[in-house]
């Protein structure tokens, strides 16, 4: 009997501490040749190498009659070795329309989407941490050559050549693992025969409609007769080698993002920004790896293309403030003075929350507290007399304005973030500005500003809170009456008694 196959996904368990004792997998049961070699190993293996088996098997409904005999071969296998099995059936034409994806990408969606249920049915039942679950799938050695020969046709990065992984983190956070990659086809079918297994075929494998079969039985065995007989080492080198890069570039990129990025979260929407001279003049290895990174760092992690790369480069190159590229899924990039911002969908429309402060209500009650919710601030707001309000003088956390004067005017301020409109008429300053030039004139970035809270009274902004103030309505000689706003702290703190 063959051991090659046993002792070969063995030391690749071992090597790469792909599986930790104690653990489980769950393993991707189709019928074939590839995954029923994988379910064989493992159950081999799992005793003395501590881990618990289940499998899991999808019925794509794509092959009537062969599809749910597939069904029935691996529910038999696995009630006759006493496996816990999990089946789910799915209409995958249906959900290729749906995704507007080709049926084999759907087949892979739903693939994935059953381990991961599955991962976390046992996570769940057996108490077990994420680490502590794998997802083992079962390609080859065969299948990397052909995906990294089909990435070179397509003009992939060399990120792209590196090929399948032996592990990654799937979108649920559990790990995927494939132990047969160093194993070689012709090995999978001589294991199968030697341990009297009897896989299912599927016809759809030898079709040429399909791209990936093309490669496989016309494309590769032409360049192994006519050009190179080893061409599937030569490809596999490739992979190791590209690999090897991408693994220290994706060390450097890491601690770049850990040391340099800052990132945030408002209203569920994720923002990252960045040093523009940093990231401006970094080596383009490095940059082009960053860039993509911080987007899926926020959210974006597919359907970045050169095309994208390429308009960053230009617009980082140019370091002209308030421009921006637009990439996949209404993600950008913008430059902002000094900063390159990353944003998640387009710039939230400004907050809807307003704090209305009637100043009548101050006939009856001179202190009157204020929770702004949407800027994070609180704020205290009292009408005092001139000679109380002596003390206070102005600072950058606190407004004084004339309150019989602005009461003439309006009984009603807002604190809010901005409008279309809004005009202010800065201490300091002739005329009034558009609040818009106000916000570049203070260097205050594009992203920031839909959340930057005002006191207004219609579209008159008297104050931009530790930033700028009007200087209407300013405390002379002859007020009698003063209003004080001031920011006492942050939502969370306790406020300042005044």
């Amino acid at each position: 009997m063959n051991q090659n196959v046993l002792r070969d996904v063995k030391d690749t368990i071992d090597g790469m501490h792909l599986i930790p004792r104690g653990g489980h997998v769950v393993v991707g049961l189709s019928g074939g040749p590839d995954s029923l070699c994988l379910f064989h190993v493992l159950l081999r293996l799992r005793d003395a190498c501590g881990f618990t088996v289940s499998a899991v098997h999808v019925n794509h409904g794509l092959r009537p009659g062969a599809a749910d005999a597939d069904q029935f071969y691996v529910e038999s296998l696995c009630a006759g070795l006493s496996v816990p099995l999990a089946v789910r059936s799915v209409d995958v034409a249906k959900m290729a329309w749906e995704l507007g994806e080709t049926p084999e990408e759907a087949g892979r969606t739903a693939r994935y989407r059953a381990f991961d249920e599955e991962a976390l049915a046992v996570e769940r039942e057996a108490g077990l941490s994420p680490d502590k679950i794998k997802i083992a799938v079962a390609q080859n050695r065969n299948d990397q050559a052909e995906t990294v020969l089909m990435r070179l046709i397509r003009g992939s990065g060399p990120d792209g050549l590196a090929g399948i992984p032996y592990r990654r983190a799937d979108e649920e956070g559990y790990e995927v693992i494939r132990p047969l990659l160093a194993v070689d086809r012709n090995e999978i079918e001589d294991y199968c025969a030697d341990n009297d297994l009897h896989p299912r075929r599927d016809h759809t494998n030898a079709e040429s409609r399909y791209y990936r079969n093309r490669i496989r039985l016309g494309l590769l065995p032409l360049l192994r007769k006519e050009y190179n007989a080893s061409i599937d080492d030569a490809l596999i080198r490739l992979s190791r080698v590209a690999g090897e890069d991408k693994d220290f570039f994706d060390t450097v990129v890491r601690e770049t993002i850990e040391a340099e990025c800052e990132f945030r979260e408002d209203k569920e929407r994720m923002s990252a920004r960045i040093s523009l001279p940093l990231l401006a003049e970094t080596h383009p290895a490095i940059r082009h790896r960053l860039i993509i990174g911080i987007f899926r760092e926020i959210g974006l992690v597919q359907d970045i293309e050169a095309a994208h790369i390429l308009a960053a480069d230009r617009l980082l190159e140019a370091r002209k403030t308030g421009k921006s590229v637009d990439f996949p899924a209404g993600y950008r990039l913008e430059i902002s003075y000094d900063t390159v911002l990353f944003n998640e969908g387009p710039p939230p429309a400004g907050s809807d929350e307003i704090y209305e402060l009637d100043m009548r209500a101050f006939e009856a009650d001179r202190d009157v507290s204020i929770l702004f919710r949407s800027s994070d601030l609180r704020f205290r707001a009292a009408v005092l007399s001139s000679a109380e309000a002596a003390g206070d003088g102005d600072s950058a956390s606190a407004l004084l304005l004339d309150f019989d004067a602005l009461q003439r005017d309006t009984n009603v301020l807002t604190l809010r973030t901005r409008r279309n409109g809004d005009r202010i008429s800065p201490m300091g300053m002739d005329g009034s500005k558009k609040l818009q030039d106000m916000f570049v004139d203070m260097k205050i970035p594009r992203d920031e500003r839909e959340r930057v809270v005002l006191l207004a009274a219609g579209s008159e902004v008297l104050w931009i809170p530790e930033r700028r103030r009007t200087r209407k309505y300013a405390v002379d000689a002859r007020t009698e009456r003063v209003l004080v706003l001031r920011v006492v702290g942050e939502i969370g703190t306790e406020p300042s008694q005044h």
